[in-house]
């Protein structure tokens, strides 16, 4: 016989039973707290880990690494403009049918550009090599002041976990031909990539920069209150 049933009053009992479901009811909630902490915990650090954790410093990084970054971010803006979201990168790339540079706006515009050289240059110029390395070259001088240039922001990006695990996906699922090869960012990632951007904390005019963290703050505080309402 438990100590609860040789209690004799029915308004303690009642009481007692009153105190329990209280605290069952507590325990409850503080559950849901501490499995929430515990989400954002392991949210947060996978996150950094697979999103912000230098994975470069200590190791050299391949060329099919960065490859695949790059042609992850190109399908990215490709897809968005097939479904008629906005883009954010601006690119160029190598046509070796056309030996031309061609560049990607925001809009989906293919520009091809020949490179035109005095004459006295083309002799040093019959390696097809030599032609497309060159034409890189005019290529990176024509775009390395432009925010939204994508490999100006690849060239500054950090290469992540994440950089490498869908690096070894795109590769393994060309070469077996099973599943598409792309792995697709979730678009709140996107858009927080995106307004990053816009901020570009590593500009050298630090007044601009505190001046667009305002703005930025009001955008989200707006955002904020209109969500509410």
């Amino acid at each position: 016989m438990s100590w609860f049933s040789r209690i004799k009053s029915e308004n303690i009992k009642a009481y007692l039973r009153g105190v329990k479901i209280l605290e069952e009811k507590q325990q409850r909630r503080y559950r849901k707290l501490l499995y929430l902490a515990a989400a954002y915990l392991f949210g947060h650090e996978i996150h950094r880990t697979f999103f912000q954790e230098e994975w470069e410093r200590k190791i050299w990084v391949p060329n099919w690494v960065l490859y695949s970054r790059r042609e992850h971010y190109i399908n990215t803006e490709y897809v968005r403009l097939r479904e008629g979201y906005p883009t954010t990168f601006t690119f160029s790339n190598w046509d070796p049918e056309s030996k031309m540079i061609y560049h990607v706006d925001l809009q989906g515009n293919h520009n091809f550009e020949k490179i035109v050289l005095p004459p006295y240059h083309y002799g040093a110029l019959k390696d097809p090599n030599v032609v497309e390395h060159f034409s890189r070259l005019a290529a990176y001088n024509l775009n390395r002041n432009k925010r939204y240039d994508l490999d100006n922001y690849l060239r500054h990006k950090t290469v992540t976990l994440g950089d490498w695990i869908t690096a070894v996906y795109y590769y393994f699922n060309i070469l077996t031909r099973s599943f598409d090869p792309f792995w697709y960012k979730p678009e709140f990632y996107y858009k927080k990539e995106r307004e990053m951007i816009a901020l570009n904390f590593q500009r050298d005019n630090k007044p601009d920069t505190i001046k667009d963290i305002v703005k930025y703050a009001e955008l989200k505080l707006r955002e904020y209150a209109s969500n509410i309402s």
